[in-house]
């Protein structure tokens, strides 16, 4: 506003003509003047607008990388966890896989070992009738 005032007091100290009005031309300067310092302000608010609308700009920019930098930290430990859950998973399969062969080895050899035990009861059982036979022939003989 000072500026606006001066410049205008200017105009009207050295403009006057010899009957104490403002020449057409002089006036003509004073309004382009005022209106170059007005364009000249408005030019300044653009600019330091448009530095502030960089500044965020910039924020905003590393805001983007920061959650794209946690984004990608996330992803990595949710692939990490999911990762150990199958290998845990497949391990705990496989135990289970070898706990059941075991089973299954156990089962057979209770069964081959009960086998055994019936067939060796029947020789023996049929070994003790054969000698009880004898026995009662060679009594029966004498």
């Amino acid at each position: 506003m000072e500026i606006e005032d001066s410049s205008v007091k200017h105009t009207q100290e050295f403009g006057k003509d010899t009957n104490g009005s403002l020449g057409e031309e002089e006036v003509r300067l004073a309004a382009a003047k005022k209106e170059r310092l007005r364009m000249e302000q408005a030019a300044m608010t653009l600019e330091n607008r448009v530095l502030y609308l960089e500044k965020i700009n910039e924020r905003m920019n590393k805001k983007i990388e920061s959650v794209k930098t946690r984004a990608t930290e996330i992803m990595k430990l949710k692939k990490k966890a999911k990762e150990d859950e199958e290998a845990k998973k497949s391990h705990v399969d496989t135990r289970d896989a070898q706990l059941r062969e075991k089973q299954q080895k156990i089962h057979e050899m209770r069964t081959e070992h009960e086998e055994r035990l019936n067939s060796s009861k029947m020789n023996s059982i049929s070994q003790s009738v054969l000698l009880a036979k004898n026995t009662k022939e060679s009594l029966a003989v004498s």
